[in-house]
């Protein structure tokens, strides 16, 4: 046999080799794992039993949690309406001032004007402050006193003529 022809052999021979390991690898696992399957030891059923435990444990504390939140939830929407509610009020109030006292709605009017004069001195005639006259009719103090000042000057000019 020539150099040639046994190294032909020797590559031929490691191939079946490697074939034949690559085949027992492959079988190997199956038949440990259906030795195993088989066969439950107590370790692993212990540490199932534990693995579970912790389970149930985790999962009724993730139900509490979410019925804590629930509740703050509730809480919380409970204020809003609260609140929602004190808003209403509020605009109801404000509504029924702005109807009462609704002198502004057409400031370059001449009636409107008219009837705000009137109302400035009918407030005045009754004594209440320039404050609350302010307040009542929605024009400033100084605006107020402005024209109580030119009332004064109207009733002179009056009198004097």
């Amino acid at each position: 046999m020539d150099m040639q022809s046994t190294l032909l052999f020797q590559i031929i021979a490691d191939m079946v080799l490697c074939l034949a390991i690559v085949v027992l690898l492959i079988r190997l696992p199956r038949a440990t794992n259906q030795a195993k399957a088989t066969m439950i030891d107590e370790k692993s059923l212990f540490q199932f039993r534990q693995l579970l435990a912790e389970s149930q444990i985790n999962g009724e504390r993730f139900f509490r949690t979410i019925d804590e939140g629930y509740r703050k939830f509730q809480e919380l929407a409970i204020g809003l309406e609260i609140q929602e509610e004190k808003l209403r009020v509020l605009v109801e109030e404000i509504k029924k001032r702005t109807e009462t006292v609704n002198l502004t709605e057409h400031p370059g009017d001449e009636k409107d004007c008219k009837k705000k004069y009137e109302s400035i001195m009918n407030f005045l005639k009754e004594g209440f402050p320039l404050e609350e006259i302010a307040e009542r009719t929605g024009i400033t103090s100084g605006e107020i006193s402005l024209i109580v000042d030119l009332e004064k000057i109207k009733k002179r000019e009056h009198q004097a003529g």
